[in-house]
């Protein structure tokens, strides 16, 4: 059973736009916690998963760590690859 996060899955896009309204202001540890909350509970739709892991990348990405930045905006790409955004951070950062 997986354990409660305090996060209603139905309403995760209600949590991340905020994050996503603030992702200049927010530290990078900040966001990617955040997201990370979000990434793993269970439940959330696939849609609002790809953003979580977007939001994941780029708290990285601020952090200045590539590698983990590489992998989470790859796992972004692989839920939603319809994304301009997400393909962007990809190609940016992992070089494909």
């Amino acid at each position: 059973r997986p354990r409660p996060t305090g996060i209603d899955p139905a309403r995760a896009g209600d949590s991340l736009n905020p994050l996503f309204d603030k992702i200049d202001d927010l530290s990078g540890g900040m966001l990617r916690d955040a997201a990370l909350d979000i990434f793993n509970a269970a439940g959330v739709s696939t849609k609002d998963k790809a953003m979580a892991a977007y939001l994941v990348a780029t708290g990285f990405s601020k952090l200045s760590d590539q590698s983990q930045t590489c992998a989470w905006a790859r796992r972004a790409v692989t839920l939603e690859s319809s994304s301009r955004s997400y393909n962007a951070l990809q190609q940016s950062t992992c070089g494909s």
